[in-house]
């Protein structure tokens, strides 16, 4: 079994779907990162799937996996798998260290690329609005911090996240009608609160991507990568923030 086979049918087994929107989610990070030849951080790495494709497919240079292991989504053999995967493919270009954000210390160490999807409403467990709450402003502020500083220059930290205005959200109904899934975290944010915070952290160029995550559809995405058309279909984004 090659390794691309492994992928699909191993750490891809829900399908195809999941597999062929990640490379495209992967080729929407290369736009703006550029992963080939690159260090990369990603945080709250779970099983890898992400990482792997870092490695295989977009050549990064090398890899570090961060991860608790602990909190919603997250299972206690979940790092363990990612092992697994990472011997089976003979990866020898990424690493994993069991450890949350907040209490990491890399000591000298710094990333080309810094990645949190689908992550950071595990780490800010609130869902009130950063820009109006001091404390919560500072709590952001000091977590994004760190990530600046972890940075090399001209190094790229990407955010992929759901929104907390979302229609599947409010109605239940709706979310009937579309068949779809809807996961309350309750600690979902506005791509205009990050911004805000990133902004405030040190980062100069921060910029703000719609994203409609879809296999069968992707021809059309640009269609559907909308601030209004996200509302009522797809709540998803990017935030692309890169350090001078």
């Amino acid at each position: 079994m090659n390794k691309l086979t492994y992928l699909k049918k191993t750490i891809y087994n829900q399908g195809k779907n999941d597999f062929y929107c990640d490379l495209n989610f992967l080729s929407e990070i290369n736009k703006i990162a550029k992963l080939k030849g690159k260090t990369v951080l990603d945080i709250g790495c779970g099983e890898g799937r992400l990482l792997t494709l870092f490695s295989l497919i977009g050549k990064a240079k090398y890899c570090w996996g961060l991860d608790s292991a602990e909190g919603i989504g997250s299972g206690l053999d979940i790092l363990d798998l990612f092992k697994r995967h990472i011997k089976v493919l003979g990866l020898k270009n990424i690493e994993i260290i069991n450890e949350d954000i907040g209490n990491y210390e890399s000591g000298n160490k710094k990333f080309d690329v810094i990645t949190a999807v689908y992550s950071l409403h595990h780490i800010i467990k609130t869902r009130k609005n950063f820009l109006k709450d001091e404390n919560l402003k500072k709590e952001g502020i000091a977590l994004f911090s760190k990530i600046y500083h972890l940075l090399n220059k001209k190094g790229v930290f990407v955010i992929y996240e759901a929104s907390k205005h979302d229609l599947k959200g409010y109605s239940k109904f709706y979310r009937k009608l579309l068949k779809a899934s809807f996961v309350n975290y309750k600690s979902k944010h506005t791509a205009r609160e990050y911004s805000a915070l990133l902004k405030k952290s040190g980062f100069q160029k921060v910029y703000t991507k719609y994203y409609f995550r879809s296999y069968y559809l992707n021809k059309f995405k640009w269609v559907f990568s909308t601030p209004i058309i996200n509302f009522f279909i797809n709540n998803h984004y990017f935030i692309f923030s890169i350090k001078k």
